[in-house]
């Protein structure tokens, strides 16, 4: 370990080595909760777009719906 072979490394106290890592955690953590908060703003646009597509279709297929009812009632005629 003291040969020549690690000549010019120096040695950190693992407590620096622990806390430098903690920090960076930390740092990375805040940018996930972030990223966490802004998927959640994305999920509830999605849902909402989602909702607003299924109302739509129910709008359309009762539309067709009378429409083919008075197609069927003029062909009853």
């Amino acid at each position: 370990m003291f040969g020549t072979k690690h000549k010019g490394h120096e040695f950190e106290r693992l407590q620096d080595v622990y806390v430098r890592h903690v920090e960076l955690i930390k740092h990375e953590a805040v940018g996930l909760k972030k990223r966490l908060k802004d998927l959640g703003y994305f999920m509830r646009d999605v849902q909402v777009t989602i909702d607003k597509v299924q109302k739509a279709k129910e709008e359309k297929m009762k539309e067709i719906d009378i429409f083919v009812e008075m197609l069927q009632a003029r062909l009853t005629s």
